[in-house]
């Protein structure tokens, strides 16, 4: 399954000069738990070993138990596909193909001919300023040009985070790392944001253009 996942310029460069092989996002709903306890409510979670329990409540036999159920990332599972949304700018479109648009990526300032979908060029074709910078949260799927395979998934509490895997998320110290991510949330408490649980994904690009 393909899903959305938006990168601010300067990971978009790390993740193109293959800098950056993992990403970290905010858990909404925070673990409570760490115990599959009988006396949970249902909608809470727990974490067990690093993985994600949900509870719920079901009937049976006219009777209501508590069961738990793993917890799936919205950001999709090992063998996922995850495509980049970043900042771009349709200069143009390219006469030379069909349905195709020139594309201004700002990471990089690079410039690339990319052709769409029916779908999404009617779409395109129906927006009144279609040649101005626009946000990578709306930004098309046929335009993304980075496409990432997940190759693992896990939760961890933000200040956990290791020293190797600092490097993995695209920085040289743990002060730039925090800093960046912190910026990146907007957290107003960045002490209580440290310790918040997020969702850890492993991954690497992945060569598609359909």
């Amino acid at each position: 399954m393909d899903r959305p996942i938006i990168f601010t310029g300067e990971m978009v460069k790390a993740i193109l000069d293959g800098r950056k092989t993992q990403t970290r996002r905010v858990m909404k709903l925070q673990p409570i738990h760490e115990a599959l306890e009988a006396e949970a409510l249902p909608g809470e979670t727990a974490i067990i070993d690093g993985l994600l329990w949900r509870c719920s409540q079901y009937s049976k036999d006219q009777s209501d138990a508590i069961k738990w159920r793993r917890a799936k990332t919205p950001y999709g599972q090992v063998g996922d596909r995850l495509y980049v949304r970043e900042d771009y700018r349709v200069c143009n479109m390219d006469m030379d193909k069909q349905q195709a648009l020139m594309v201004h990526y700002y990471s990089d300032r690079t410039y690339c001919s990319v052709e769409m979908t029916n779908e999404e060029w009617a779409l395109w074709m129906k927006r009144k300023k279609q040649f101005m910078k626009t946000g990578g949260r709306f930004m098309y799927k046929s335009l993304a040009r980075i496409w990432l395979e997940i190759t693992g998934v896990r939760v961890e509490i933000l200040k956990e985070i290791s020293d190797a895997d600092i490097i993995c998320e695209g920085f040289e110290s743990r002060e730039d790392f925090y800093g960046t991510i912190i910026k990146i949330n907007r957290a107003k408490n960045p002490e209580e944001f440290l310790n918040k649980w997020m969702w850890v994904l492993d991954s690497k690009k992945y060569q598609k253009r359909d």
